[in-house]
């Protein structure tokens, strides 16, 4: 199967996890991003947010979010937000330049939920004519800089912060199937 964003809106299936829809996030989406953020525990918000943040602080972060300058995707089991990806950028237009964000809830780590939704943003990205993307994660995150290799990444390492840029090309589908363990 291939999985580009002619998948977004169909429920598919990640090895032993079925029934994930993954679809478009939108502002109708902010309570779901609001509980999956909030699922994490103390080091997967630092990891996230690279800062320790709180209930109260995460519902400000998202509550903040400029639907006008980012694409997310999502991935939905029984209503549940399990992971989402998201590109953003400062301008109001959709630049050729966009940041990567990701998140997965950890129990549906390392079954390549994370890869799938990575590659759809990338495809919703590139088809709003975003053309290159970065990523930053903290070292010691080694599934993230897993993704990015798997991804051709050019990445580099600042003190403990990882940095990765990757530019898609007019033909870019990122891998056809699914990367276990991401």
């Amino acid at each position: 199967m291939t999985y580009t964003s002619d998948n977004l809106g169909k429920v598919i299936e990640l090895g032993p996890i079925t029934d994930i829809l993954a679809r478009p996030l939108t502002e109708l989406d902010l309570g779901s991003l609001i509980d999956h953020f909030q699922r994490m525990n103390e080091v997967d918000r630092y990891t996230r947010f690279f800062s320790a943040v709180s209930d109260d602080g995460i519902r400000n972060i998202v509550d903040g979010f400029d639907w006008s300058r980012m694409i997310a995707v999502g991935a939905f089991k029984n209503n549940l937000l399990l992971g989402v990806a998201e590109l953003g950028w400062e301008s109001g237009q959709t630049p050729a330049r966009s940041e990567l964000a990701m998140s997965v809830d950890r129990e549906y780590r390392n079954v390549g939920l994370a890869s799938w939704l990575i590659k759809d943003t990338f495809r919703m990205g590139q088809d709003r004519g975003v053309r290159e993307i970065y990523a930053s994660w903290l070292g010691g995150n080694d599934p993230v800089g897993r993704i990015m290799n798997r991804l051709n990444a050019r990445m580099s390492v600042d003190r403990s912060v990882c940095r990765a840029d990757i530019a898609l090309d007019p033909s870019f589908v990122g891998a056809t199937e699914l990367d276990a363990g991401s």
